[in-house]
């Protein structure tokens, strides 16, 4: 796992890394002309150029452990395949005090963070303290229960499939929608609308929907997480224009695009068992519909009736309430 992470706390290591991808990409003569193969290069491209320059670092799950205290958890797992039982001892000793040390040093910090929050009311930290310390190992491993159609618990493995099956095949299966008379006359008396530009994006266009993914979040199957594009935004906005003018004149989105990584939990209700997910976008996918959103939302604003002011820039949901 590259630690992409390291590219925002070392602005050295963010200019190193834009470099070599700027390099990588100046070898390349030009995108090849079919989509699927183009973004096949741009994607084994970034991912080339990030390995080369970002350490990999393991998933530490107790992230209260010090990286130097993993090591010795290494250094006396070797000792023991080697039948070094003196060497053994001595790490375990070590391993303990510094693993007290980590610890302490670890629940001083989340307090101190809490305590910051607090005094400039802000309530996250503390908030995410008292999570993180009121989680118990065994009641994240219970598994949840799955209920029938009928409010009956699913006992066996068989029965949860099916269900799973039979949820999914409700969801995702609709009867056909009935023709509009009215809808399909205005469709086709529709014109091109001259307020929408259908010009192809530029790179300044591209560059702004790269400032737009937020750090932190996974990635999509592609395995590009957002700090490798933020951080190389020069040449990496550079190769997706060349990129998205190919999409644009052909009309046609790589195939891996439609992909997504759904992470899913379960919620059991009485009667219908609900299924909340986090689908994981490919970034370079959120950033072509950045761009395509900002061709269109200027005609989508002109054209909105009042009452559609959700999830709108400058008006706020909870002001339309307030004021109702």
């Amino acid at each position: 796992m590259l630690n992409v992470q390291s590219l925002i706390a070392d602005d050295n290591l963010a200019t190193q890394y834009s470099v070599a991808v700027s390099n990588s990409f100046h070898a390349l003569d030009s995108l090849p002309d079919d989509i699927d193969t183009a973004w096949e290069t741009v994607k084994v491209t970034i991912i080339c150029a990030a390995r080369d320059t970002l350490r990999s670092h393991r998933s530490n799950k107790r992230a209260l452990l010090k990286e130097d205290t993993l090591k010795i958890v290494d250094k006396k797992c070797e000792a023991r395949l080697q039948s070094d039982h003196s060497e053994n001892r001595r790490l375990k000793g070590i391993f303990k005090a510094r693993a007290k040390a980590d610890l302490k040093e670890f629940y001083n910090a989340m307090a101190d963070e809490a305590e910051t929050g607090l005094r400039k009311h802000n309530l996250h930290p503390a908030f995410r303290a008292i999570k993180r310390l009121s989680k118990h190992p065994s009641a994240r491993s219970r598994s949840p229960v799955i209920l029938a159609v009928d409010g009956s618990s699913c006992s066996s493995s068989d029965d949860i499939i099916e269900r799973w099956r039979e949820h999914y095949s409700t969801t995702l299966n609709h009867a056909a929608a009935t023709q509009c008379a009215d809808l399909d006359a205005q469709a086709n008396c529709a014109l091109p609308s001259s307020d929408i530009s259908s010009d192809p994006p530029n790179v300044e266009e591209v560059a702004k929907a790269i400032r737009k993914l937020k750090h932190s979040w996974a990635a999509g199957p592609d395995d590009i997480h957002p700090e490798l594009l933020t951080c190389a935004i020069g040449p990496i906005s550079s190769i997706l224009h060349a990129l998205f003018l190919k999409v644009w004149s052909s009309g046609l989105v790589p195939a891996e695009w439609h992909d997504c990584l759904s992470i899913q939990g379960e919620r059991p209700t009485k009667s219908v068992f609900k299924l909340p997910s986090n689908n994981t976008i490919l970034c370079p996918g959120k950033v072509f519909a950045h761009v395509l959103l900002a061709h269109i939302e200027p005609l989508l604003l002109a054209h909105r009736r009042p009452q559609q002011s959700g999830f709108t820039r400058s008006r706020s949901m909870m002001d339309a309430i307030l004021a109702l």
